[in-house]
């Protein structure tokens, strides 16, 4: 963690939502792994001008090929055991859509990362502290 304040725009709410959606999709691809093999990982590295926040699993990984779909609606590469399709696909949709729409940041997905799972990488803008009104009685 870098020593100084992280300030991102958005609210709490919305980057809570961000945390769990990455956190519930790593859990999931972590299901068949060894409890000692289950790792995931978040970073927070100060890029300047923004911040950037690594995510990474050991999980599977995301299937090869679809590492520039899975942020489209309805696009969704969890299956339970019978091969059927899982979930409504719209998790790392609005995880996108807030990351660009909201703070002008970017997201994207490389299917096998450091950790052999999923990693993500988002880039955000540095916001700047609001301002404080002083007072001239």
């Amino acid at each position: 963690m870098p020593p100084n304040r992280c300030l991102v725009n958005g609210y709490e709410m919305d980057w809570e939502s961000i945390v769990v959606n990455l956190i519930t999709n790593a859990t999931w691809a972590l299901e068949d792994k060894p409890a000692d093999e289950r790792k995931i990982k978040v970073f927070l590295h100060d890029q300047g001008d923004e911040w950037q926040i690594q995510f990474a699993d050991s999980g599977i990984g995301l299937e090869a090929g679809t590492a520039e779909f899975i942020f489209r609606p309805g696009f969704s590469t969890k299956r339970n055991s019978h091969g059927e399709h899982v979930g409504t696909g719209m998790g790392l949709f609005i995880v996108r859509s807030f990351v660009e729409e909201h703070t002008k940041g970017r997201i994207t997905a490389i299917s096998s990362g450091s950790m052999g799972g999923a990693s993500f990488s988002i880039h955000l803008p540095k916001a700047t502290p609001p301002l404080t009104k002083i007072s001239t009685q």
